[in-house]
C-alpha cells in the first residue's frame, strides 16, 4: 500500500472487483497466460479510474479539492494533476496487455487495451462533467426532513429477554412500538 493504511474498505475494494475480472473465465473463457495478464491490465486500469471517480463523486473532494493537499495519502510526486501512482497504474496497465500480446503472439490485446483505456477516460470525463448535478442532488437530499424518517416505523434492538438464545428461533413478526 505504499506506507498507506490498509483498511478493511481496501481489502474488498481490491479484491472484489479482481476476482470480478476474472470471471469470464468461470463462463467458458479458457485460460491462457496472454488472457490471464490481458485480465490483470484491465483490473489496473480499472483500478486507477474508479479511485479517480471516487474523488469526483466524493462531495468531500470533488475536482477542485483532488490535489496533494487534500489527499494526505497519496505522498507520492503528483504530474500535472494526478498523483504518480495513476500514471504507474495505468502504464502496468499497458505493460501487461504487451506481455499479453508476445504471450499470444498477436497485438490485439494491446488494441483491447488502448481502446479500453480510451472509453474509461471519455466515461471519466462524463462523469467529471455530471458530478455537479450528483453533488447538488446529494446536498438535496440530506436537507434536513428530505427523507422519511418522520413517518417510517423504525425498531430498536430487542430487549436482552428477547434476543435469541440459540434456541429455537422465534419467527413472529415484530410488534410495532407505540410512542
Amino acid at each position: 500500500m505504499g506506507h498507506r493504511p490498509l483498511t478493511g474498505y481496501h481489502v474488498f475494494a481490491f479484491t472484489i472487483p479482481l476476482v470480478i475480472v476474472h470471471l469470464p473465465f468461470g463462463f467458458g473463457l479458457e485460460w491462457t497466460l496472454s488472457a490471464e495478464l490481458s485480465q490483470l491490465a484491465v483490473y489496473f486500469a480499472l483500478a486507477v479510474i474508479w479511485d479517480y471517480i471516487w474523488f469526483v463523486m466524493n462531495p468531500a473532494y470533488t475536482v477542485s479539492r483532488f490535489r496533494r493537499e487534500y489527499v494526505w495519502w497519496f505522498q507520492v510526486p503528483w504530474i500535472w494533476r494526478f498523483p504518480l501512482d495513476y500514471y504507474v497504474g495505468m502504464a502496468l496497465s499497458l505493460a501487461l496487455a504487451g506481455l499479453a500480446a508476445l504471450a499470444a503472439g498477436d497485438w490485439a490485446p494491446v488494441r483491447g487495451q488502448l481502446w479500453l483505456t480510451a472509453g474509461l477516460i471519455v466515461l471519466t470525463a462524463l462523469a467529471v462533467l455530471a458530478s455537479p448535478l450528483y453533488h447538488r442532488w446529494y446536498r438535496h437530499m440530506r436537507r434536513a426532513g428530505a427523507d422519511d424518517r418522520g413517518i417510517t416505523p423504525t425498531f430498536g434492538p430487542p430487549s436482552p429477554e428477547q434476543a435469541w438464545d440459540g434456541g429455537i428461533p422465534d419467527l413472529h413478526p415484530l410488534d410495532r412500538p407505540t410512542d
